[in-house]
């Protein structure tokens, strides 16, 4: 006991060094000692109120925790709140909830997808902080009611703000039972308790999905391009007139010939037992969605193939573009349809002005428009001439509907004889399109055409394939060139749409090509695959054949005539310009013109990527849930401002368990220091009082009022211990 140190008697051996940095009190701990000395001058004491003094130096070294208002009104505390607690997921929603709906197109990479995701998951405890915090300042308006204390279970309700389940647990169920509860105060609880829960549970969905972008078609505004030809002109009832002749290769060509792009025909489907082409109706099977199907007959699907086309613009700019002719075998004729020339301009350049419009973010851009087609349907019958003495009269079907090669009617045709065709094969060796429009069909504006193979058929025995056939066209109207397999069936009655096609016009698209010393009908005819539908055996079908007509020429024709068709308008020029005065800027040959213009067209333009809209189930509910997080906090921000409510008291577990340890025990909850077994318990009325003789604050159940003496209601602006 030497040295002079001083000893407090209540608190022995308490005397604390700190190693290193003998002035920080936050290290406070024992150092063993070689004897039972003090080491520093440090002192340990209780005071009178029973708080633990630490003295250093003589000096008191405690942090007391200072005396706070309970009940603070004061708007600009207020204010700072709002900045820091609501202003961020508050803006954030806003601004979530105005780009989708506005609609944003990011374009097409996907490389922020990951930082969005934190954003989101950021933003979503953002905003349950924001919702924790109004439900913590009405748990508090609850706990210092004057007239009426809050079931026991309530109190915890704002501490499972992120927590469902708190739904269903024995606290809430008890708070909404609890029989002396006044009901407009549970009344505002069962609708602001879940409520605000559920809501904190749905805002992190709802703002990852408003965040991430979606892979959509984005829209982007209509492109008008001008054109310098009328409908009549693109669209007309007949065709007259024959075209221009054929000049050989594309970049030759002056869009006059109705001819042009016949090569591209070679790629058209051949049809056989050995091929995969489709034919006639297809059964397929059909699940009614309650554990049974039936079996239904569908038509057959659409076969495509590529017609490169180039359009002049100036002396030395073209265009070149692809578009996309569609063949049907259908059980009632084949069918053939492609886009008008000028329309698949427009739409090459709609689709480039598209990805323009996005300022190129996208590299897939999609254009479409309503307008006609030409579409062409073509059957025809079997005319095997077996040798030069067949007299047989040639036969053409008078109809273009038929399910099979027996249902076709027929009538005799005697202006061309078998023997006539059989001389002319076996002198000049080359396939023909002959065009006949001097028989009667039963459907108006109907041209016949004889196809003749260019050499002998050898399948049995020896013989000249020869089909006829009757050919209907019209302009139909169609959606883009997506066609579905079922088209046919939403086609309009033929005959009030028929397109008038004259002998001379059908002779231009099967004319000589260029310094050849062929014609088109006689190229595409070498190009056929000689299957059993062109050549069956001995000359006639078999019975129940699933081809039982020469389907090869019957694609033939129909796209001839349909690619024909697509080039009426013939030369045209396209503006460069919309002046938006009724007037277009033209770029010419001739150089730059203003003029109004003959057709506008208007399309509908899309590109392919990540956007933010509105587009789905899912977007729309996310964006109406973060609409009411929006209502929610900004109805709380209004009432702080209004009424200046600034206070934070009791908004985390550690100050409501401190409340609780400053108050005096009470036999409510005897026997709960493990658990909390009966849910009685929880429906015990408590609230916050004064109690006036210590004024300081206590957790006072209803029952133990009496024995805290005299307790009085919180005040306004008053500090407490």
């Amino acid at each position: 006991m030497s040295r002079g140190a001083s000893y407090d008697i209540l608190v022995p051996l308490q005397d604390f060094h700190s190693a290193r940095h003998p002035r920080d009190t936050n290290e406070i701990h024992q150092e063993p000692t070689s004897s039972n000395e003090p080491v520093a001058p440090h002192r340990v004491s209780i005071d009178s109120s029973g708080s633990l003094r630490i003295k250093e130096d003589g000096q008191d070294r405690s942090k007391v925790e200072p005396r706070k208002v309970l009940i603070r009104r004061n708007r600009s505390t207020a204010v700072r709140y709002f900045l820091q607690f609501h202003m961020i997921p508050l803006a954030g929603a806003i601004a979530l909830i105005v780009l989708n709906i506005q609609t944003r197109f990011l374009g097409t990479d996907s490389q922020w997808f990951s930082l969005l995701q934190f954003i989101a998951k950021f933003h979503e405890i953002l905003m349950q902080i924001s919702i924790a915090t109004a439900l913590g300042a009405y748990q508090q308006y609850l706990l210092t009611q004057p007239t009426s204390g809050v079931p026991f279970g309530a109190i915890f309700s704002a501490y499972h703000t992120t927590q469902v389940g708190y739904l269903w647990s024995p606290e809430f169920r008890a708070s909404l039972t609890t029989p002396g509860f006044p009901l407009l105060l549970k009344m505002g609880f069962v609708l602001f308790v879940p409520a605000s829960i559920l809501l904190a549970s749905a805002v992190g969905p709802a703002s990852a999905i408003a965040m991430l972008p979606r892979h959509v078609n984005f829209s982007i505004p209509d492109y008008q391009l001008a054109l310098d030809h009328a409908y009549s002109d693109i669209f007309p009832t007949a065709f007259i007139q024959p075209g221009s002749r054929l000049v050989d290769g594309i970049y030759n060509q002056n869009e006059q010939s109705p001819a042009i792009g016949w090569e591209y025909l070679r790629d058209l489907p051949s049809v056989g037992q050995d091929q995969p082409t489709l034919v006639g109706t297809q059964q397929a099977f059909k699940d009614l969605g309650d554990g049974y199907g039936k079996s239904v007959e569908e038509m057959p699907p659409l076969y495509s193939v590529d017609l490169l086309s180039l359009v002049p613009r100036t002396q030395s700019l073209s265009e070149t573009f692809t578009r996309t002719l569609y063949v049907q075998f259908a059980p009632n004729g084949t069918v053939a349809t492609v886009q008008q020339v000028p329309i698949a301009a427009g739409l090459s350049r709609a689709v480039i002005s598209s990805l323009a419009g996005v300022n190129n973010p996208a590299t897939v851009g999609e254009a479409s428009i309503r307008i006609a087609h030409p579409v062409v349907s073509t059957i025809c019958t079997l005319n095997a001439i077996m040798d030069g003495n067949d007299t047989r009269p040639i036969q053409f079907p008078v109809t273009y509907l038929a399910a099979n090669a027996t249902a076709v009617e027929t009538t005799t045709y005697t202006n061309i004889t078998r023997r006539q065709l059989w001389d002319q094969i076996q002198k000049q060796g080359q396939g023909q399109i002959l065009w006949v429009d001097d028989i009667h069909f039963s459907t108006e504006r109907t041209l016949g055409a004889i196809v003749v193979q260019p050499a002998l058929c050898d399948n049995g025995q020896e013989y000249i394939m020869v089909a006829t056939n009757g050919s209907a066209t019209e302009f139909d109207q169609r959606v883009e060139s997506l066609l579905p397999r079922d088209f046919l069936n939403a086609l309009p009655a033929w005959p009030p749409h028929a397109v008038s096609i004259s002998k001379d016009w059908a002779n231009s698209i099967t004319t000589q090509i260029g310094n050849q010393n062929r014609t088109v009908a006689d190229n595409l005819l070498r190009s056929l695959l000689l299957t059993e539908n062109v050549c069956p055996v001995n000359g006639s079908y078999p019975l129940y054949s699933r081809a039982p007509r020469p389907m090869m020429h019957e694609a033939i024709v129909s796209s001839l005539v349909a690619n024909g068709m697509s080039h009426a308008a013939g030369p045209f020029n396209m503006s460069a310009q919309n002046l938006h005065d009724g007037t277009f800027r033209w770029v010419t040959r001739i150089g730059d013109l203003i003029n109004p213009p003959g057709l506008i067209l208007t399309f509908q333009s899309h590109v392919l990527g990540f956007a933010w809209n509105m587009d789905g189930t899912a977007i729309r509910i996310a964006i109406s849930i973060l609409i009411l997080y929006c209502l929610y906090a900004t109805i709380y921000v209004v009432y702080t401002f209004v009424t200046g409510h600034s206070s934070h008291a009791w908004d985390t577990i550690s100050s409501i368990t401190a409340l609780a340890f400053n108050s005096r025990p009470t036999k409510v909850l005897e026997n709960t220091s493990v658990r909390i077994s009966q849910t009685e318990t929880f429906r015990n009325l408590v609230s916050v009082k004064e109690l006036e003789a210590e004024k300081r604050l206590e957790l006072v159940f209803q029952q133990d009022e009496q024995d805290r003496g005299p307790v009085q209601r919180v005040k306004a602006g008053k500090s407490y211990s």
